[in-house]
């Protein structure tokens, strides 16, 4: 898979769990469930630290991760670790795959990297502005 792809996969995934963490949206997800997300998230800090400037936009990111220039920044460098790192890229991988259906219940806001673009949901109980159901949606 494209390292940029899985990096910016990674970054939509910690974003939702440091929000899931920061407000009441932890209470409504399962142990279980912020523990996966937070499988993702121990990976990635681990990873990064082993350099200072890749360990320093982290926590830089974690300060603020709804920071679009942050974000940014955390997915270069997260783009060039899996790029080096087969291994790592294949744990980043099965460890978003794990999580899919952990994200679906964290709210979405029209802020950061989703802002103005196309956000995909899939789960039992879904919801969103100009939804469709079993049909193409219009073409703009």
């Amino acid at each position: 898979m494209d390292p940029t792809l899985l990096a910016s996969g990674a970054i939509a995934v910690l974003v939702a769990f440091l929000k899931a963490t920061a407000d009441k949206s932890a209470e409504l997800a399962s142990e279980a469930a912020l523990g996966r997300l937070k499988s993702l998230y121990q990976a990635v800090k681990v990873k990064l630290a082993r350099s200072d400037v890749d360990a320093g936009v982290f926590e830089r990111f974690e300060a603020d991760p709804s920071s679009t220039a942050r974000q940014r920044a955390l997915e270069g460098v997260l783009a060039e670790a899996i790029q080096e790192d087969s291994e790592f890229a294949a744990k980043v991988a099965q460890l978003l795959k794990d999580s899919e259906p952990d994200v679906a219940h964290i709210i979405v806001t029209d802020s950061g990297a989703v802002a103005g673009g196309d956000v995909n949901q899939r789960g039992r109980y879904v919801a969103g502005r100009d939804l469709t159901v079993g049909v193409e949606p219009p073409q703009h």
